[in-house]
């Protein structure tokens, strides 16, 4: 059975939508839903360790309890069988630019920190080769929006190349091979009830590993502000956060935003060709 509808909720900044999403698994224990069946994923590991943190200590739950609280990168990699030693590290990265003959550490792609002109060479192509990936777009498509003047076409798909062979040849996987496999094959947790929060920030691959997850799932929420969509860059799919089908509400009441600052923020929001309209108080 397929469940495609969504509810979705648009958080204007301190509208508290981390709390929105304890009062959801609140509801959920209280009608005796089984906490392992319950889903709590994010885009990145802070949110999801600090929802995990507040359920354990508000309904005194353990890890084994909220075994479904997680990145969605970690989701993939529990449901795949995979171990730490599967993964591409650092090391493998620094091998990977000695082959190539640039610098890489492989910050780029180990954690969820910024693209910038002044990571070394490998870090930026490595980065480039991944965002075709996860827009699942072309890589010619990604160099051709990139702005760093330093990187060449030729350099990126040598790269891109020189990586592929390097993982096929050491039987290694990066964090967005672990999405593409389990889209392809991976099997999908038994769930309840999941809330995915900080969904404006998910690219159109994540969102693909999402609503795989949800179309098994009979009550689901997606949590995010649209207006707060800084990762596009990175490819952050925000359209797709947008356009969920199902019931929309907006969280309506800030509790730290001053009146100047809320008035001259929506101002700036005019500017913004798509976005859902959003009335809330300060």
């Amino acid at each position: 059975m397929s469940y495609s509808n969504w509810n979705v909720v648009f958080g204007p900044p301190g509208t508290g939508k981390t709390t929105f999403g304890m009062k959801f698994i609140e509801q959920q224990l209280e009608r005796g839903i089984d906490p392992s069946t319950i889903g709590y994923i994010a885009f990145t590991r802070k949110a999801a360790n600090e929802a995990k943190e507040r359920a354990q200590q508000k309904f005194n739950l353990t890890d084994e309890d909220l075994h479904y609280f997680r990145t969605i990168h970690s989701l993939c990699f529990m449901q795949l069988g995979m171990n730490p030693s599967n993964i591409l590290s650092k090391e493998h990265f620094k091998e990977l630019g000695e082959l190539l003959g640039v610098e890489t550490t492989g910050s780029g792609l180990m954690n969820e920190e910024a693209y910038n002109l002044s990571l070394p060479m490998g870090d930026r192509l490595f980065f480039l080769d991944n965002l075709s990936r996860i827009t699942r777009t072309s890589l010619k498509s990604v160099y051709e929006r990139t702005v760093d003047d330093d990187v060449s076409y030729d350099q990126l798909v040598i790269a891109s190349k020189t990586l592929l062979d390097y993982k096929k040849k050491h039987k290694l996987k990066d964090f967005t091979d672990l999405l593409e496999e389990w889209i392809k094959k991976g099997s999908v947790p038994r769930l309840n009830s999941l809330f995915v929060d900080e969904a404006q920030d998910l690219s159109k691959l994540q969102w693909e590993v999402v609503k795989k997850i949800g179309n098994e799932v009979p009550l689901k929420y997606a949590a995010g502000d649209d207006d707060q969509a800084i990762y596009r860059w990175a490819g952050a799919a925000v359209d797709e956060f947008i356009d969920l089908p199902g019931h929309k509400e907006v969280l309506s009441k800030s509790w730290r935003i001053p009146r100047v600052v809320h008035s001259m923020a929506t101002d700036l929001l005019k500017n913004i060709t798509k976005r859902q309209p959003k009335e809330f108080n300060h």
